[in-house]
């Protein structure tokens, strides 16, 4: 996003480029950080403590290079300046600045956006946002408040929440005994499964304590029930039901949000560990028949099997994923989402997130201590594309930004005809003053992709494609940008100004 904010300042700033050399220097200190043994926890404790301070610097240098980029992109006034940095149309909530005190506003063609305060801080929801550009809101003093879209009330032992997509209950443990898809018209859970399902196992690996993960795990198996206490709340946009559990030592407290806007269920999640050699998921049983799921990897996706008929499928017991898993029949499926957590397992109908692992060597205190992060359900009807499970799980990890002042900036930076194509990055070119557009095709589908530039850069640039290194690999073109996609293809675009 630093990068792609760099390049739409190159407009009306003429030291812009230069702001590669700081990037360059933060990727440094990340790419380090991502190495093999501190990426996956199986340092020792003091590598974690300088990566820490390492991964602040990078902030540091990053922000150095947003600042003048904000500060050139938007004026001074009145409103907000959303931010939508995907190459799809998005819509959306985003949390407004601290300093917003306002809680009615309206986009720039004068519909008034649904809004709320939600733990202090003012909630937007913007829809229909251009690819790549800038979203201005304002105030809207004349609005009036309507009732809460999504209710939410204490039932028995229970909570039953309903919203336009769902009828969901909870039982006296906080687990979800009951997901209604209105859409669907059908039970998301198993009569005997259930959902969010909170489980704790002993992980004592033969060897290799933070590096391994035993198949053997669920004979030693918990659930957490201990709820210490759950309260719900409404508002315009969600109903917020949140929920507190003991453990031994540990804590975990998580508010669940069920939203008017958006079919996503996010369970944003807070916990003070405090155990040893113990793995931490969350479980979700749903009433699907499927022998495969598949599983979101960089720059694409992959299927595997949910069975154990073989000692191959055996060894496959937990499987990594980025953004997000599905598990679907035809026509209907259900979506487990996350921003920070990629370990999973799915065996028949079951499926799971590992959640924390704590492992006592060569770290003696892995994971202790505060964590926060979210995990997210989508149930959905058709496959994984016509659910758009890509977008909604970028969505989840790169939440929307605003900034005080209307951007000078107006449309979008760069749109693209083809919907199955996701841009990954707008950059400086690393040895010109090119920019490289790099882009990657997801649903394993074939096609013409169109590229449409701002009007800013009318006719006057030069186009090729690239390699990965940024070689030009064709001859350097003028006019419409066009290209063929193969099904997964990474592609790379040099753009240059005449």
């Amino acid at each position: 996003e630093t990068e792609l904010l760099s390049v739409l300042s190159g407009h009306y700033r003429k030291d812009a480029c230069e702001d590669k050399k700081t990037v360059y220097e933060a990727w440094k200190i990340i790419l380090r950080n991502q190495f093999h043994d501190i990426l996956p926890g199986s340092s020792i404790h003091e590598v974690y403590e300088d990566s820490k301070k390492e991964y602040a610097e990078a902030e540091q240098l990053l922000a150095s290079v947003q600042h003048p980029c904000r500060s050139s992109l938007i004026e001074n006034g009145q409103g907000y300046t959303v931010f939508n940095s995907a190459s799809y149309e998005r819509s959306d909530f985003v949390l407004l600045p601290e300093t917003a005190k306002q809680t009615q506003y309206k986009n720039e063609a004068g519909a008034v956006l649904r809004s709320a305060v939600i733990n202090g801080r003012v909630m937007v929801y913007c829809p229909k946002m251009p690819p790549l550009a800038f979203y201005p809101i304002y105030e809207d003093s004349a609005r009036t408040e309507t009732a809460p879209r999504v209710t939410a009330q204490k039932t028995g032992n229970g909570i039953t929440v309903e919203s336009p997509f769902y009828r969901v209950k909870w039982n006296e443990h906080g687990q979800i005994n009951s997901l209604y898809d209105k859409k669907a018209r059908r039970e998301v859970f198993s009569k005997t499964g259930g959902g969010n399902i909170l489980q704790i196992f002993e992980d004592k690996p033969r060897c290799f304590d933070a590096w391994e993960l035993e198949s053997t795990i669920d004979l030693k198996k918990e659930e957490i029930t201990a709820l210490v206490s759950s309260n719900i709340a409404e508002n315009n946009l969600a109903a917020l039901i949140s929920f507190c559990w003991k453990y031994n030592k540990s804590t975990i407290e998580q508010t669940v949000h069920v939203y008017a806007d958006s079919p996503r269920i996010d369970f944003k999640t807070r916990v003070d560990w405090q155990e040893s050699q113990k793995i931490l998921k969350a479980a979700f049983i749903p009433e699907i028949r499927a022998t495969y799921a598949r599983y979101d990897i960089q720059y694409g996706n992959l299927i595997r099997p949910v069975t154990r008929n073989t000692s191959w499928e055996h060894a496959k017991f937990e499987t990594p994923a980025h953004k997000w898993i599905d598990f679907s029949e035809n026509g209907f499926g259900l979506a487990l989402l996350n921003d920070c957590k990629y370990g999973h397992d799915i065996k028949d109908n079951v499926m799971r997130i590992s959640l924390l692992k704590s492992a006592v060597y060569p770290d003696y205190s892995a994971d202790k201590g505060i964590q926060e992060f979210t995990y997210a359900l989508l149930p959905h009807t058709g496959t994984f594309i016509d659910a758009k499970l890509e977008q909604y799980a970028f969505n989840l990890n790169n939440p929307l930004s605003a900034v005080q002042g209307r951007a000078q900036l107006t449309g979008s930076f760069i749109s693209l005809t083809n919907p199955n194509v996701f841009v990954d990055c707008i950059k400086w070119a690393e040895d010109s003053d090119a920019v490289v557009v790099r882009f990657h095709e997801y649903a394993g589908s074939r096609g013409r992709v169109s590229l449409k530039l701002h009007e800013s850069w009318a006719e006057r640039y030069r186009w090729c494609e690239a390699d990965l290194m940024e070689n030009p690999l064709k001859a350097w073109k003028e006019g419409a940008i066009s290209v063929t996609v193969k099904p997964y293809e990474l592609i790379t675009l040099l753009i240059r100004k005449k």
